[in-house]
């Protein structure tokens, strides 16, 4: 069992307030990406946060519960940025593209967590990949669904389109530019390696536009 934390521990990491929680959660994220779930250690992260173990464990409970307070957070993190997004008004390809940038940004500027989620989801058959997708990723792909669903309602977009085969393209798109991208530079006539903003609006565009001529305006 975990030691529990002392009251002047407690106090030290509540003195603190969310910035000591940040500092801890980004310190295990760099941690866990860098050895892997099974290499790291409870202590070694305490370490590198300047926070007692003892306290760590009193307010996560267990290596696993830190883990995947990591990946929860940047969900929920995202959440309120896609929100602030889907609700914009404006016409439907600007808010997608806005949508697009904003996704791409966050999974390069949370390298580390990006990188523990994709690997977390390899893991296909793990108890711990589906609580990640059903509990934790699904709301923010609901969302995205939602909105899609709703401009296809107001005849905005193709009503024959399933929305969730859209949403999922949105969002693979980026990931496998997310995975690759120290590679496609080596793509003939791939110009966007190194300009990820201009990529994200490129793909919708296509997507969006479509490839078919007699669609396009």
């Amino acid at each position: 069992m975990a030691k529990v934390a002392t009251a002047h521990e407690t106090r030290a990491f509540e003195t603190d307030g969310i910035p000591a929680r940040e500092r801890l959660l980004a310190c295990a994220a760099s941690i866990f990406a860098k050895r892997g779930y099974a290499g790291a250690s409870m202590a070694e992260i305490a370490a590198e946060a300047d926070i007692s173990k003892s306290t760590v464990f009193h307010h996560f409970g267990s290596k696993r519960a830190l883990y995947l307070a990591v990946i929860e957070t940047a969900a929920q993190d995202f959440a309120a940025t896609l929100e602030t997004v889907l609700e914009k008004t404006g016409p439907l390809d600007e808010r997608l593209v806005d949508f697009q940038c904003q996704h791409m940004g966050h999974i390069l500027s949370n390298e580390l967590v990006t990188d523990l989620v994709l690997r977390e989801l390899q893991k296909s058959q793990s108890t711990e990949s589906v609580h990640l997708v059903r509990d934790v990723l699904s709301a923010n792909f609901m969302r995205l669904v939602d909105f899609i669903s709703e401009a296809q309602s107001q005849k905005l977009l193709n009503e024959a389109l399933d929305p969730s085969v859209a949403a999922l393209t949105l969002i693979s798109a980026n990931v496998f530019f997310f995975q690759h991208r120290k590679v496609l530079k080596h793509l003939p006539n791939f110009d966007y390696a190194d300009r990820p903003q201009p990529y994200a609006k490129a793909v919708i565009d296509v997507i969006f536009h479509g490839l078919d001529r007699d669609r396009s305006e």
